[in-house]
């Protein structure tokens, strides 16, 4: 969305689904189960502005939306001395675990990057907070990228900073 000549917004949502399901031994008369459902719900709000024909500020957030669901029908683990490794194997019908179990998580974040044009080369400054929800942590996350316009059509970037994600279900 343009707002005006100088200042444009662009606000994005996603959403990505995944199941994963395992079963075994199915010949029991409640067969071994294992099943993740995790839905990631993205919403990405990007404001630039124009300050001068060579200098542009971008600020926005991400925020992630994680709901995972794991459920299951699993066999006890033995513990050491327990079982032999060369006998008949464990029971498992009446040695099983059932759970399910909910996991939501909020991971906001906040960033900031300059855009600055001056000749052939273009430097980004910018800074990232995020807040990992499942660790109840927060990082602050510095960034440089350079590019340098050789020809028209050839442009060599680098970039240095620190990166991180939330972890995985």
């Amino acid at each position: 969305y343009r707002i005006n000549e100088a200042v444009t917004n662009s606000l994005s949502l996603s959403y990505t689904g995944s199941v994963i399901t395992f079963e075994g031994n199915p010949g029991l008369a409640r067969p071994l189960t294992f099943d993740l459902t995790d839905h990631l719900i993205t919403l990405r709000d990007d404001l630039k502005l124009e300050l001068y024909d060579w200098l542009q500020l971008r600020v926005g957030t991400d925020t992630i939306f994680d709901i995972a669901v794991v459920e299951g029908r699993l066999p006890r683990p033995t513990k050491e001395g327990e079982a032999d490794p060369d006998g008949p194997p464990q029971d498992f019908e009446s040695e099983v675990i059932s759970f399910e179990e909910r996991l939501n998580q909020i991971n906001p974040a906040l960033y900031t990057e300059l855009q600055m044009k001056l000749g052939p080369v273009t430097l980004l400054p910018g800074l990232r907070f995020d807040y990992f929800g499942a660790l109840e942590a927060s990082l602050v996350q510095p960034r440089l990228t350079a590019r340098y316009k050789v020809l028209p059509e050839t442009t060599l970037k680098a970039g240095v900073g620190l990166f991180a994600q939330p972890p995985q279900p």
